[in-house]
């Protein structure tokens, strides 16, 4: 005895000998006592098969092969002592084939077997009570760590004893919600204090298995192979690990088949969430994990033979424990200070101070009307916007929300994160919006991933994105959105790949909730246009017929002395008085078609409009004479940039445009053109971003304001 934890308990030991033709591997041998027996194979310790060195002559119509093996095979089996004479009475009828027991043992042995012969008990199987069934290192306490601010350290002992628990120890003395679990070494579950974070409860499955294989799996594909074995929502799958012990010598066979001699000693887990009348069924099927011939035993062994080179023996270290009122969700409070509303026609919002997880709140309009959109808390974050309704223009539509982390070498830009959803989910850019990454703490990187990656280290990112959809395209959303972080999926697939293309090391991505569903939210806003700012061409108006304050895409013209319609119309377009009005008079006007275009940049400053009419044709293919109405506009806040990134630790927000004049029949290919301008993978987009950074400092993520307007 000794500071870890011993479990004693009583065990029954048995010893065959049997001719055969080879000996089964253990995992064979350990499913046979277990199939006979009809006992759980956990039960099933200590299984061994030795060869002697004298073959046995075989005659010729009883087998493929003249001669066969010598074997001596056993196994102790763990039980209550109320089960000790039942385990006797079974063991010993092992050799007798005329019984259940035996029957099974000698159909089980030959459905894999070339041949098997026959079958004696080499001694009564013997009954030893007080034995040792358990026996782990104590946990160290200090490795347990509360979550949130609210707790001045746990009630965890130095050394914590084997399957004990203990919690956070919480400031304003109130209880702890979850606890911390000592299993199999290591400190499993979390706690935290209850205040304003966010905490959901609910329960527990922890697994813990010990396998052998060629090495461990990155801990995405070990998600999907847990989640697939299961047959469970890769939510459903929490806590994942995977850990490296010693060296194990393969036999000759395995060496000669994977390449090399050893393999590597695992220990892998997992905690499954799930509500308590699943817990039973998800008890069973975790149990069945290290079992080949259980179907969940087989889909785990397959999947993980699809990623890994090799892998032999998988035992569960410890039956699957139930742990319930566990923390299985927990969000820092939001600051309601960081929603600020669209427009200049609210008086603040009714958002508090902190907002707890998944908690709405909207601007409050000085007129008393409803706020179009709502504020949300996720993931610690306040997402959306709210905008009262008054003058300017707003498109109301649905929103799916996603939040990932992820493992990588760096942050993207935000350019490259829009083109990575967009291609991972195969919808436009335009549906990818409000794009993120924030940076967290450093992660250390195996030797095989710090070899590939050229560091040592990576960072912890979140990421997140708001889709935009009509509430059909939502529903097709939902689902491929919840794929991004599953490599086994297409759009898993497809995002590690996009990932891997503009960074030295992407590894593990997860979901930080499923994607969320926000119907009614503000997915377009543009502050009206002043109606002054319309000034018709000409001296043969008496000014225009445009509102004081324009809506978006509302159009107005020019008044003529004369009574006739004016030729062309004023368009407010982004918050901006776009295009001309006339009135006819003895001189010439020209009427054509006209592509207009509005684009957000982030630039060092805004190339001068010669320049940047010339970037346009450049990337177009159109003549600079066809180019009109070009603009720059630069807001008033500044965007921090990393360190790496730019010269200087600031740039620009850009509003820049133009007017394309074309032919009816150039339009369509216009339209097409301009759309792509935002996208660097395009050849349209990849030569504006040639030709802007080759007169700036710095550009970063362009976006389309809106879709071209013809």
């Amino acid at each position: 005895p000794r500071p870890g934890s011993v479990t004693l308990g009583d065990k029954v030991l048995f010893t065959l000998a049997a001719v055969a033709s080879e000996c089964p591997t253990l995992e064979q041998l350990r499913t046979f006592f277990a199939s006979a027996l009809k006992v759980d194979r956990d039960n099933i310790e200590g299984v061994f098969c030795e060869v002697s060195n004298d073959d046995v002559a075989l005659p010729e119509d009883v087998a493929r092969h003249p001669t066969a093996k010598n074997l001596r095979i056993g196994a102790d089996i763990i039980g209550d002592t109320s089960e000790v004479d039942a385990l006797l009475l079974r063991t010993a009828r092992l050799s007798d084939i005329v019984t259940p027991v035996g029957s099974r043992f000698a159909t089980a042995v030959r459905g894999v077997l070339d041949f098997l012969g026959p079958v004696k008990q080499v001694h009564k199987p013997v009954h030893m009570p007080d034995q040792v069934i358990g026996v782990h290192k104590a946990c160290r306490g200090d490795s347990a760590r509360p979550l949130g601010n609210h707790s001045m350290g746990t009630n965890c002992p130095d050394s914590m004893a084997e399957q004990s628990t203990c919690a956070a120890q919480c400031k304003s003395g109130t209880s702890a919600n979850g606890t911390f679990l000592c299993l199999a070494n290591k400190v499993r579950l979390t706690s935290v204090c209850p205040g304003l974070d966010s905490v959901t409860l609910g329960d527990k499955v922890l697994l813990t298995l010990a396998a052998v294989a060629s090495e461990c799996p990155s801990l995405g594909q070990l998600h999907t192979i847990i989640a697939s074995a299961l047959k469970v929502d890769r939510d459903v799958v929490d806590g994942v690990f995977c850990e490296v012990g010693e060296d194990v010598p393969l036999s000759a066979n395995d060496a000669r088949l994977v390449g090399y001699p050893r393999a590597k000693a695992l220990r892998i887990g997992a905690d499954l969430t799930g509500e308590a009348a699943e817990v039973p069924d998800l008890l069973l099927r975790s149990a069945q994990l290290s079992d080949t011939t259980t179907a969940v035993g087989n889909r785990f062994v397959t999947a993980v033979h699809g990623v890994l080179d090799y892998m032999a023996a998988v035992e569960q270290v410890h039956k699957p424990v139930h742990m319930p009122d566990q923390v299985i969700d927990f969000h820092k409070a939001c600051r309601g200070e960081t929603a600020r509303p669209l427009g200049n026609t609210s008086m603040g919002t009714n958002c508090p101070a902190t907002m707890a997880e998944r908690s709405t709140c909207a601007a409050q309009c000085n007129s008393g009307a409803i706020a179009n959109g709502t504020f949300v808390c996720l993931a610690s974050k306040v997402r959306l916007t709210s905008v009262c309704p008054e003058q300017d223009s707003i498109t109301l539509g649905d929103k799916v929300l996603v939040t990932l982390k992820v493992v990588a070498s760096k942050c993207p830009s935000l350019g490259q994160l829009r083109t990575m959803l967009a291609s991972a989910l195969e919808v436009g850019k335009d549906i990818v919006d409000v794009v993120f990454c924030e940076v967290g703490e450093d992660v250390p990187l195996s030797a095989d991933d710090a070899r590939l990656a050229g560091h040592p280290t990576a960072k912890a990112l979140t990421i997140g994105a708001d889709l935009s959809g009509d509430a059909a395209g939502v529903q097709a959303l939902l689902p491929r959105a919840a794929q991004i972080s599953d490599t086994m999926a297409p759009v898993g697939q497809r995002f590690a790949i996009a990932g891997r293309s503009v960074l030295d090391y992407v590894g593990p991505v997860e979901q930080v909730h499923k994607p969320v569903h926000m119907p009614d939210q503000a997915i377009d806003f543009h502050k009206a246009c002043r109606g002054d700012s319309a000034k018709p061409l000409g001296n043969d108006s008496a000014g225009t017929n445009c509102p004081v304050t324009m809506k978006e895409r509302s159009t107005c013209a020019a008044a003529c002395n004369s009574g006739a319609p004016a030729n062309g119309t004023f368009l407010c377009l982004a918050s901006r008085v776009r295009l001309q009005s006339v009135c006819p008079r003895p001189g010439s006007v020209t009427l054509g078609d006209k592509v207009l275009f509005t684009l957000a940049a982030v630039a060092s400053e805004c190339p001068t409009l010669e320049q940047l009419r010339t970037f346009f044709a450049s990337a177009l293919k159109v003549d600079r004479d066809n180019i009109e109405g070009v603009f720059c506009e630069v807001s008033n806040d500044d965007v921090a940039l990393p360190e790496d990134v730019a010269r200087h630790p600031t740039a620009k927000n850009l509003r820049i445009g133009a007017d394309i004049i074309g032919d009816t029949s150039e339009v369509d290919a216009l339209l097409l053109r301009t759309a792509r301008l935002s996208d660097i993978v395009t050849p349209v987009g990849s030569r504006f971003a040639t030709a802007v950074r080759g007169v700036l400092d710095f550009l970063g993520p362009v976006k389309q304001v809106h879709k071209p307007v013809h």
